[in-house]
């Protein structure tokens, strides 16, 4: 894993992807309590717990300084992974902001945009909304923005990432933080594969 901070606002991760079998996850002992609750939380799913090995939650969000009370806005939820553990970490004084494209919420016959909006709607602390993101409008003063996993897509899904990364600073409180996690592309090439690694759906 390699980590690059800039000071207040910029986090980016940029890991392997590494398909991790069998293997136990233990969270580590200097995690906060408020983290440390939410993902050994019982809420979570058996396929979600399953990628905490390959994924190291705790410690992704123990660096990422997430607090109780945060407002945070997570990019690309399908599945829920992180959205889970946010709700539970951030608690009832929180919000998480759910953003997807509507090209991907069609996915599965329009379920994938389906299980966003119910997992809202079960969450006081959660809102889902479905929105081309060079139309995002982000609510103002955020402690964090997180995208997971999501923005070596943008490019193919007609994304202006200039643009959609000048909105996320703007949205962020002063000391905010942006936490990108992605893969790790070799050196140089820049975008030259980010449509070629998995099949997407080009707009």
């Amino acid at each position: 894993m390699k980590i690059l901070l800039k000071p207040f606002v910029w986090l980016l991760l940029s890991c392997v992807s590494v398909c991790v079998l069998a293997q136990g996850y233990t969270v580590p002992e200097n995690t906060p309590a408020h983290i440390r609750n939410a993902v050994e939380s019982t809420s979570r799913s058996e396929n979600q717990v399953f990628r905490d090995a390959g994924r190291k939650p705790a410690e992704i969000l123990t660096l990422a300084d997430l607090n109780e009370g945060d407002h945070v806005a997570e990019i690309s939820t399908f599945g829920q992974y992180y959205t889970e553990i946010l709700v539970n970490a951030i608690g009832p004084a929180g919000k998480v902001e759910m953003y997807d494209l509507p090209l991907l919420a069609s996915f599965q016959d329009g379920n994938s945009g389906k299980a966003g909006q119910a997992f809202a709607d079960a969450h006081d602390n959660a809102e889902c909304t479905i929105v081309d993101y060079n139309d995002i409008d982000f609510p103002s003063n955020l402690d964090a923005v997180y995208n997971v996993l999501s923005y070596h897509d943008f490019q193919s899904f007609g994304v202006d990432t200039d643009a959609f990364n000048d909105s996320v600073f703007a949205a962020l409180r002063p000391g905010g933080k942006y936490l990108l996690i992605d893969h790790l592309a070799e050196e140089g090439t820049e975008w030259r594969d980010s449509g070629n690694i998995h099949l997407s759906v080009r707009m």
